[in-house]
């Protein structure tokens, strides 16, 4: 996004809130160059093993994560799974292919318009139950 010679990278977050019942909270950094966006999560009290990562239809997190709707996936990409270690912390980046996400671009790529949900086991065979949620916006 050239704007008079120079890039400009865009920016947002996520707060991740746990659904009833649930601990885990954590923060989700979106950064966007161009046409690349970068993923960056970081997970406090969150329990030990891998927790699939998705993002949802719909920018909601009621009824226990399930207003979030089913999962949105432009170019069939997958996050992946978060490993949450001993101690309730986990770290994870990803980026999808240039293109497939933007932060408040087309709606067919503007992840602003959906939720992140963190779910209570790995992708495969299912993930489970949404443990986490969050909605990311640009900063203020």
């Amino acid at each position: 996004m050239p704007i008079g010679g120079a890039d400009v990278e865009l920016s947002a977050d996520a707060q991740l809130m746990p659904t009833p019942g649930n601990g885990v909270t954590g923060s989700v950094h979106f950064a966007q160059l161009d046409e690349r966006v970068d993923m960056t999560v970081s997970l406090s009290n969150c329990p030990q093993g891998a927790h699939a990562l998705h993002l949802h239809a719909n920018a909601a997190c009621g009824d226990g994560g399930n207003a979030a709707g089913g999962h949105w996936q432009p170019q069939g990409d997958g996050i992946g799974d978060v490993s949450c270690g001993a101690d309730g912390n986990g770290q994870h980046s990803f980026t999808p292919p240039d293109g497939t996400w933007s932060i408040g671009g087309p709606a067919s790529t503007n992840l602003l318009a959906h939720a992140l949900i963190l779910h209570a086991g790995p992708s495969l065979p299912e993930p489970g139950a949404r443990i986490g949620c969050g909605i990311p916006a640009k900063p203020e």
